[in-house]
């Protein structure tokens, strides 16, 4: 049994460490907190070796630190979350302060009174504490409340960043996703392409255009991100319009998990007022009907302590039983999308012209290339037309929408193919607390978008069986840091 378990183990130490060897250290982004401050008497004498412990009490995940000869503490590399911290001296009454609320990027000063007493003595604050923000940044902070609770069309996190001051949007009230989402969004007055978007300190900005994202992340999987209005700090760097950085959720000592969809369908929704002013015909159909739509985003997801089995003599039967070591959090989500353009006509070539005749009022004239004389009658001859431009030519579909000029042909083509979109995410994060002060985090999220656009994503061509794109994309990434 005990050889078994020692070629598990050593199995498991190599596929952890090949998936490290693919992945990347996040070394200069910042995405944890830091709180300092004094510790003083009641008549402002500062106290030296103070014993000062931060506590998460969903992990139990704890920092401790202590204060030296001027009084002065600081705790660094704290996840965000909400906290008690404790500050304990022989001499003076433990003083307690409960939810203090730590995010992203944050850099607070509290500084501590203590009463004298006996240290079994408790002082509890639990009101309202004034913490001082010593950040040089300007920003604001978008919590899980406010991404999971408030109503965002298409359920992207990149609505909620117009909602802080100095941001503005020059693009649709829809934000695409997958391989359709494109930032139009200008921080501070600077260009679009200008802004650093990051995910758990990995850089999320497509270097190409520098206007998509590599990966979205699903609004459940989201814990909070940080908006930086200001020009950013040197541990940024890449370029100065602003920067959004966003982290991932992690669990918890307690099981929670949720599931949920949103739908869309265009049954539930009213016509537009031009297609009704269009009318109907005889039978009463409308001759601009609503276009189709349906629109399904579902998913699920659960965190909480890792829990492992032992199989070895003596001791816990169970791996991680106290809950306060190793946390994972999983979200998967699907979007369906199928969605029909209200109206989308092209110019295509009439049956005249696909045989060869140009003579109508308003062609250019037509010149042979042989002899450089325009052909009689300003009509190709059949048999003088490329085989392989014949086929071309049959790839566009023939007209069905009259010509915008009187007395030409029809041509033009009413495209009513529907454009679809499927995309699919995956997101898994591990925390594991090696001691108070170590702590080792890594996420996984792999992307999949399935997609078809009638004229492709760069060409807007509309055209049916030739003009359009359709993708199947995988793409995953993979990062781990050390606090």
């Amino acid at each position: 049994m005990k050889q078994h378990l020692r070629i598990t183990l050593r199995v498991l130490l190599f596929a952890f460490g090949f998936c490290l060897s693919l992945s990347q250290v996040i070394t200069a982004q910042e995405t944890t907190a830091r709180i300092s401050g004094q510790v003083t008497d009641q008549a402002g004498a500062v106290i030296n070796n103070a014993e000062l412990t931060l506590t998460n009490p969903e992990t139990r995940g704890a920092r401790t630190a202590t204060t030296d000869d001027n009084g002065y503490y600081s705790i660094a590399f704290i996840p965000p979350g909400k906290y008690d911290l404790s500050v304990k001296v022989p001499g003076f009454k433990e003083h307690l302060n409960r939810g203090l609320e730590l995010s992203v990027n944050d850099r607070k000063t509290l500084n501590v009174t203590l009463e004298p007493g006996a240290p079994s003595e408790t002082v509890t604050v639990t009101a309202e504490t004034p913490i001082i923000q010593t950040s040089p940044t300007v920003g604001d902070v978008i919590e899980n409340r406010r991404i999971v609770e408030l109503p965002l069309n298409n359920r992207n996190f990149m609505q909620l960043i117009m909602a802080v001051p100095g941001v503005t949007s020059s693009g649709d009230s829809e934000i695409g996703v997958g391989l359709t989402n494109t930032v139009n969004i200008s921080i501070g007055g600077q260009r679009r392409n200008s802004i650093n978007f990051l995910v758990d300190g990995v850089m999320d900005t497509d270097v190409g255009s520098n206007i998509t994202l590599l990966s979205v992340p699903t609004i459940d999987s989201i814990q909070e991100f940080r908006v930086i209005t200001s020009v950013p700090t040197a541990e940024f760097g890449r370029s100065g319009g602003g920067v959004v950085n966003l982290i991932t959720r992690s669990g918890t000592r307690q099981f929670h998990g949720g599931f949920y969809e949103f739908l869309r369908n265009d049954k539930l929704n009213a016509n537009s007022f031009f297609n009704n002013a269009a009318g109907s015909f005889a039978d009463g159909t409308p001759r601009a009907p609503r276009p189709k739509l349906r629109y399904n985003n579902y998913g699920f997801n659960i965190g909480g302590p890792v829990l492992l089995p032992r199989f070895a003599e003596g001791g816990p039967s169970v791996f991680g039983r106290k809950r306060d070591k190793t946390f994972f959090f999983f979200s998967e989500e699907w979007r369906k999308v199928i969605r029909q353009p209200t109206q989308n006509i092209i110019t295509v070539p009439s049956l005249l012209e696909r045989s060869g005749d140009f003579s109508e009022p308003g062609n250019v004239t037509i010149f042979d290339p042989l002899t450089g004389l325009p052909f009689p009658g300003n009509k190709i001859p059949q048999f003088r037309i490329d085989p392989t431009a014949l086929a071309v030519l049959s790839v566009f579909p023939e007209p069905n929408v009259a010509s915008l000029t009187s007395g030409r042909a029809p041509n033009r083509f009413n495209v009513i193919a529907p454009d679809l979109q499927n995309t699919r995410q995956e997101v898994l994060r591990v925390d594991h607390n090696f001691t108070s002060n170590t702590r080792l985090t890594g996420r996984y999220t792999h992307d999949l978008s399935q997609t078809r656009e009638q004229g492709g994503l760069f060409f807007g061509a509309s055209l049916p069986q030739s003009g359009h794109d359709h993708y199947e994309c995988p793409g995953s990434g993979a990062g781990y840091y050390f606090d």
